[in-house]
């Protein structure tokens, strides 16, 4: 990547927050050895150029200040920075120690500390692991290491990588280097493209959150060298597709960098007349557009795919029935727009039995609310702290990402089994969660949405206010009006409609309330609507085509739902016992007093042996 020379910026940014953490605690004889953790891949702004962490570490805080500065890297061994090189023959890490504990003035940036000094059980360990991690529970206990001014730096991506001894050691420091903030972010794009305004500056910060300052300058930032055969390629059709528009020539360069891994294809989808993506000529929306794709890819790929974006077609208007519960998540939604932190819930828990709508209403309400939102996926790993490690880059990466939705869909079995079963991993787990929700500083950041119809199965302590300040309860519809009111959002959703007959011809008695008369007597959930109404589409589409009356009626009597009666009246309990307000509940629920639901509960637990 090419970097921009002093000029390109107009101010310096001000030294990282870390950095004088760092400085305090060292100066203040807290530590000597130093975890510094996160973002640590990143390139940081250096007078006016973009550099790698080891190199701002040695010009920022130790060029001048140290006799002896070496970096050491399992893959590449050991290098001098400042001072004496390294004896090729010594064992690296007691060459280390032997210039620690007799030489001042030294400094030492270990890479990838976590293969040097692993996480995991020490009986499951080599000798050499263990050997290497006493070595360094001793260098920061040796009062010599600290008073001659020296000082070691363990780099690693997650704290979940090292050793937890090391991090124990109350003479060890840990500090985050966290993700690229709005400032950061707006100098960076500032450097890439001079062009821009203010307003166009910021809003392509606040859309860039999540990324790294090197993949933001690389996504916006000129570069000088030739490209490549495919960007060519690309950039011959984009030329085509733009021709004729104003600044085509300056577009083309800027929209082949961000278009960069996109099939000809998707090139065509964003650019062409016609598409979803921004009008022709408008060359920063086509930037935005592009800044917005690409982020999804890049948080997509860095995630190693833990994460999924979720991009809903429809808000609210597209949830049939349910007035009460769209009402609510409309106001919380209105917060989320508007920014009112105090309305913002820390999180929101959707609660009802298997087809009651959970996963759309939540979509809907992502919509509604106008933040971007991602799905966690499969965590779990069976390799031992590679579970915790994946957590904590989800964490992480929706923290920088805010303000952001993070949705857990089926999240009693999401946070993993019970007890000691699987090592501890679960508890581990959902202890890390608890303390991430409920941190004050993630209100209005991050909220976030967990779907389940069995919340007996969760935590206790995760469901309190102030983790999930807002239960909502879904249930199935409660007669033939909300049902039909249902048929016809789906119907509306496929773009189809009843062909219903104008009132004289209708000769069968039914009348204009047809729908709700032939649902009134059935006990459909949301999920089985929706599957009887694509059965009567399906049954006009092997007809002439039409969606009658007849065709859907027909196919009412033909559905057969599938379900289990008595475990659907237990997860209606439990959603009933989980509501955060009475007002939230249907007609028939909103008088049950909590004995008569305690009662209820036992008698269902007891025919299903739970």
């Amino acid at each position: 990547m090419s970097t921009p020379s002093p000029s390109a910026t107009t101010a310096t940014p001000a030294t990282p927050a870390w950095v004088d953490t760092v400085r305090r605690r060292y100066l203040g004889g807290d530590a000597s050895v130093f975890v510094l953790y996160r973002n640590i891949y990143d390139r940081i702004l250096l007078d006016g150029k973009f550099v790698e962490l080891e190199q701002y570490l040695f010009r920022s805080l130790l060029e001048g200040k140290k006799k002896r500065v070496l970096s050491h890297s399992i893959a590449s061994g050991t290098q001098a920075l400042a001072g004496r090189a390294f004896d090729a023959e010594a064992e690296p890490l007691d060459g280390i120690e032997q210039a620690l504990t007799h030489e001042s003035g030294t400094a030492v940036v270990i890479h990838y500390a976590g293969s040097l000094f692993p996480a995991g059980d020490p009986s499951m360990m080599t000798m050499q692991d263990r050997q290497a991690i006493a070595k360094l529970h001793r260098w920061s206990l040796d009062p010599q290491i600290g008073d001659s001014d020296n000082v070691v730096f363990l780099l690693v991506e997650s704290l979940t990588e090292l050793n937890a001894q090391i991090l124990s050691n109350p003479r060890i420091a840990t500090v985050e280097i966290p993700m690229p903030g709005q400032a950061e972010r707006e100098t960076t794009i500032r450097m890439a493209d001079a062009s821009l305004d203010a307003g166009q500056v910021t809003r392509l910060a606040q859309q860039a959150s999540g990324l790294r300052l090197v993949q933001l300058f690389g996504l916006l930032g000129n570069d000088s060298k030739a490209p490549a055969p495919n960007d060519a390629e690309r950039e011959a059709l984009i030329r085509e597709l733009i021709a004729g528009t104003e600044d085509a020539e300056a577009r083309a360069k800027q929209l082949t960098k961000l278009t960069s891994g996109q099939t000809n294809e998707q090139i065509r989808h964003l650019l062409q007349p016609g598409s979803k993506a921004p009008a022709k000529g408008n060359a920063f929306e086509e930037i935005a557009a592009l800044l917005r794709t690409r982020k999804r890819e890049l948080v997509t790929q860095e995630c190693f795919g833990l994460i999924e974006f979720v991009e809903p077609k429809m808000g609210l208007e597209g949830v049939g029935g349910m007035t009460m519960v769209k009402a609510e998540l409309a106001a919380i939604a209105a917060a989320v727009r508007s920014g009112n932190v105090a309305r913002i819930p820390m999180g929101i828990l959707v609660v009802g039995p298997m087809g009651s709508g959970k996963t759309f209403v939540t979509k809907a309400f992502v919509r509604e609310a106008g933040i971007p939102a991602v799905m966690l996926k499969n965590i779990r790993s069976k390799w031992v702290g590679a579970t915790e490690s994946n957590l904590e880059k989800v964490l992480a990466m929706v923290k920088a990402m805010g303000p952001i939705a993070l949705i857990i869909d089926e999240g009693d079995r999401s946070l993993g089994g019970e007890g000691d079963e699987d090592g501890g991993t679960s508890s581990r787990v959902t202890a890390r969660l608890k303390e991430f929700m409920s941190d004050t500083d993630n209100r209005g950041q991050v909220l976030f949405i967990m779907m389940t119809n069995r919340p007996d199965k969760l935590d206790a302590d995760m469901k309190r206010p102030g983790r999930f300040d807002t239960k909502i309860p879904l249930f199935f519809p409660e007669n033939g009006a909300e049902r039909a009111n249902i048929v016809r959002v789906i119907l509306k959703r496929f773009g189809k409609a009843v062909e219903e007959p104008v009132p004289q011809d209708d000769d069968d008695g039914i009348g204009e309330g047809w729908m709700e008369a032939a649902l009134e007597d059935t006990e459909f959930s949301n999920a089985e609507l929706e599957a009887l109404t694509l059965l009567s589409i399906d049954l006009a589409e092997r007809g002439d085509g039409r969606l009658t009356r007849e065709v859907f009626l027909q196919a009412a009597v033909d559905y057969m739902p599938t379900r289990d009666t008595l475990m659907i009246e237990y997860m209606e309990l439990l959603a009933i016992s989980e509501a955060s307000r009475r007002s939230l509940l249907p007609e028939k629920f909103k008088h049950r007093t909590t004995d008569e639901l305690h009662a209820e509960m036992k008698r269902v637990r007891s025919q299903l042996r739970l």
